[in-house]
């Protein structure tokens, strides 16, 4: 060993969070530290734009954290990168790379404070590391690289406090031969504050008609900031891409947009598009309140368009069961269209068991076309409540 390597190792100690692991202290760029390994662990730590309690692995329930911590070699159960509270907030972010036969192989990034077990693996770690030097190694990782080491990289990227870290997720992003190019924009979203909401901003221009571009709402979505919320809403008013305008209505649904009953009622009501109108109408059973249900059903009294009210029919029964039988009933005995009535019916069937069995026997036995009996009769045969199967029984024992 050199003098500077045997007082590095005397200066040296492992991070705290670091458990089980044959760590051996490195004086190196990452870069170089790389080509220098043959199998193991490289590790080092980034400063993070934001004190966060992620990235961490953690097992339990989804409501219910048992316990926080990963493994660098086993099953992790679940892994977040959001800020709940399962470990001490930190801003310090640490990515280890995994190298075999002196080839990146995977890469996790983690916070400083989570638990990390090594099972006794090698970490070769890189005890001091700028800024700089980590944001240029995990960009020089994306060259050519795909699959879990390109996706740990981009994710580094994302957390990473270095002044380029945002303009480089931006390259990534508008790059069309990029394979982490989704995942710059989701980052750009979720951790990069307003810079990142300008970004999207730049690249919902710049991006053709594509599931990339789509990826923008989502990201919007994730974005704290309210121009990014007043952007989303803008992009489902007025995007001229019937997909990325119904992309857009289902995340502010999902996000709790102060305007999204607006803009649901507003798609529902003008919107051209019967894909459009569907993913509006979709959102609107998904928000919880008495108020999208009130949409919804007036949606399936009388919109002009058949198809439109059927859909809302379908919606209503999966969103709001305990709002939609009296609805269905009054569509049954008064809509025009023969087929909306067929699929009031279906829509009855989506109700609870044993409320779907007995308006679908009401409709068997009713003064209702032949057509919308033998639907009743057909979703009361595939019903799984037991009450069904016995109503048919009688229904068979009544016709001998």
């Amino acid at each position: 060993m050199t003098p500077t390597t045997l007082l590095l190792a005397a200066l040296f100690s492992a991070p705290a969070n670091l458990v089980d692991a044959k760590v051996t202290p490195v004086d190196a760029t990452p870069a170089k530290a790389m080509r220098q390994i043959e199998d193991g662990w490289l590790a080092f730590e980034f400063p993070m734009n934001r004190s966060r309690n992620g990235p961490c692995c953690w097992r339990g329930h989804w409501n219910r954290t048992e316990e926080s911590g990963c493994s660098l070699s086993g099953n992790n159960g679940g892994y977040t990168v959001s800020d709940g509270k399962r470990v001490a907030g930190s801003s310090v972010g640490q990515a280890y790379l995994r190298i075999h036969d002196g080839e990146p192989r995977d890469m996790r990034v983690l916070n400083a404070t989570c638990p990390v077990g090594a099972d006794n693996e090698q970490v070769f770690w890189l005890a001091e590391v700028s800024a700089k030097s980590s944001h240029d190694f995990l960009v020089e990782l994306l060259d050519g690289e795909r699959g879990d080491v390109a996706e740990g990289a981009v994710h580094a990227l994302g957390l990473h406090a270095h002044e380029r870290a945002t303009d480089t997720l931006f390259e990534l992003a508008r790059d069309r031969r990029s394979d982490v190019g989704e995942q710059a924009i989701f980052w750009l979203g979720e951790s990069r504050g307003l810079d990142g909401y300008e970004k999207l901003d730049q690249l919902l221009d710049e991006l053709p008609r594509s599931d990339r571009r789509r990826g923008i709402n989502f990201a919007l979505s994730q974005n704290e900031t309210p121009e990014a919320a007043e952007l989303l809403y803008r992009i489902s008013q007025e995007d001229e891409d019937r997909e990325q305008r119904g992309d857009a209505l289902f995340w502010l649904a999902e996000s709790d947009h102060p305007k999204a009953l607006e803009a649901l009622e507003r798609a529902v009501t003008h919107e051209r598009s019967e894909d459009v109108s569907e993913r509006a109408l979709h959102a609107l059973s998904e928000l919880e309140s008495d108020a999208a249900a009130t949409v919804l059903k007036e949606t399936a009294r009388t919109h002009q368009n058949s198809e439109v009210r059927a859909q809302a029919l379908f919606w209503l029964a999966e969103g709001y069961p305990d709002q939609a039988l009296g609805v269905i009933r009054q569509v049954l005995g008064s809509d025009s269209s023969g087929e909306v009535k067929e699929r009031a019916v279906f829509a009855l069937s989506q109700l609870p068991d044993a409320v779907a069995t007995d308006a679908l026997l009401s409709i068997i036995r009713g003064d209702y076309p032949n057509k919308v009996r033998k639907q009743a009769l057909f979703w009361l045969a595939e019903s799984d409540d037991p009450a069904a199967l016995e109503a048919l029984e009688r229904l068979l024992a009544s016709d001998r």
